[in-house]
């Protein structure tokens, strides 16, 4: 019976983390996760995910604002392709097509950096 009430709480603990980790819409972003895809475009809706970590104001993890196209294909696909890595960025990129990571490396490449 004890494993039963620990597998139903790893889910909860798993949405807690997230959320902890800044994985949820900043009060800025609130509004825009009504938005369909079509109003805010497909790699706007994909590059969502990497605010999390990697925008200005979480300065946990390097900011995106520098990194030009080239540089953010090159990048996902070698998170993507590294049979090795672990982290959640491996996990994440593999689960981007090629069309996916060039939407992404286009919308992120395009993003003024905030002054």
């Amino acid at each position: 019976m004890r494993k039963a009430h620990i597998c139903l709480a790893l889910p909860a603990l798993s949405l807690i983390s997230l959320g902890a980790c800044g994985a949820g819409p900043s009060a800025p972003d609130r509004g825009m996760q009504n938005l369909g895809v079509n109003q805010i475009g497909a790699g706007a809706s994909l590059s969502a995910a990497c605010a999390g970590c990697h925008s200005q104001s979480s300065g946990a993890i390097v900011s995106l604002a520098d990194y030009g196209e080239a540089r953010l294909i090159e990048r996902l696909n070698w998170y993507k392709t590294d049979v090795s890595g672990t982290t959640v960025m491996h996990r994440l990129a593999r689960g981007y097509t090629e069309a996916d990571i060039a939407l992404i490396a286009r919308h992120l490449s395009t993003q003024e950096p905030p002054e």
